[in-house]
């Protein structure tokens, strides 16, 4: 019959801790720099406005042409499709073939063309005081 020993904790186990701690520590102490040195690379509406650019960039790459007004940004398609990027009350929505309102971003203070050249364009949003993003865009020429 096996007997249990109250009196303390026998060798092998504390060696198989110890062994174990040992060999974890270096990790987790090298786990923990990194962590630690990770910054957030942009704030919530930050995001959101690189996203606004990601989808004008996929839409100017796809279409054939562009059309610039003021608070909005027409592209035309292939196929003869459009999509509109527009300033709707405080929204910036996306609407195809004059169809649809699927929501981009909310509570825009600010959402403006600005022709540069002739094959460039800047658009700037503004969410607040301090939250504007600018960007460059380049026009897609099809011969």
């Amino acid at each position: 019959m096996y007997l249990l020993n109250n009196k303390g904790i026998t060798l092998l186990p504390l060696l198989i801790s110890i062994s174990f701690l040992t060999v974890i520590t270096p990790f987790l102490v090298q786990m923990l720099k990194f962590v630690l040195s990770i910054e957030p690379l942009y704030v919530s509406t930050d995001s959101e406005l690189r996203h606004v650019h990601f989808h004008i960039q996929s839409e100017l790459n796809k279409s054939i042409d562009q059309q610039l007004e003021t608070n909005s940004i027409t592209f035309i398609n292939h196929d003869g499709s459009t999509v509109k990027y527009e300033l709707y009350h405080n929204l910036v929505r996306r609407r195809v073939n004059d169809t649809g309102h699927e929501i981009i971003i909310r509570d825009v203070k600010e959402f403006k063309m600005t022709p540069l050249t002739e094959e460039a364009f800047i658009i700037t949003i503004s969410k607040g005081e301090r939250q504007t993003f600018e960007k460059i865009y380049f026009k897609q020429v099809f011969y």
